[in-house]
């Protein structure tokens, strides 16, 4: 391809929306989110979207949590289809979309299985400012694929 293209996304499923996330974060996440070949230059410059995590009732039965991943999972589908171009979306090399997933646990622990994406989670620093604790970014941590083996001498791919 000549030039960079819009198209890859990092998708923020959260509480906390990326307009109120440090640069280095922001940052952190373009970066996760932007296609490079071989010889690092850019083939698809990255974009953050958010999705507000929904609400999950604390009564409902692992069921009711299913259907409600499958309604994330349509409405990721949604954020896809009208943000990444179609070459970027069916080329395997290229996945176009990271997603950033901090919630409810039952809700996170499904979504991945019904999603063939890349997931990270935000670690924190909990730091105390003038007596009152503020948490800093430090790196997005990969969770491994569905289908991925963890043992400690899987081959699971380790990035930051």
């Amino acid at each position: 391809m000549n030039g960079a293209m819009n198209g890859t996304l990092f998708i923020n499923i959260s509480n906390h929306p990326s307009a109120g996330w440090s640069e280095e974060q922001r940052e952190a996440a373009i970066a996760l989110a932007t296609a490079r070949d071989d010889d690092g230059e850019i083939i698809a410059e990255g974009k953050i979207v958010d999705i507000p995590f929904p609400s999950v009732d604390p009564a409902a039965r692992w069921q009711q949590v299913y259907k409600l991943a499958q309604k994330l999972r349509e409405q990721i589908f949604s954020v896809i289809n009208e943000n990444v171009p179609a070459e970027v979306r069916n080329n395997p090399e290229y996945p176009p979309v990271t997603i950033h997933l901090m919630g409810e646990q039952s809700l996170c622990w499904i979504l991945p299985h019904l999603l063939p994406f890349r997931f990270v989670v935000s670690t924190t620093e909990r730091v105390v400012v003038d007596g009152r604790p503020q948490f800093k970014f430090v790196r997005f941590r990969r969770l491994p694929y569905a289908d991925e083996e963890l043992s400690p001498t899987s081959p699971f791919r380790l990035w930051h």
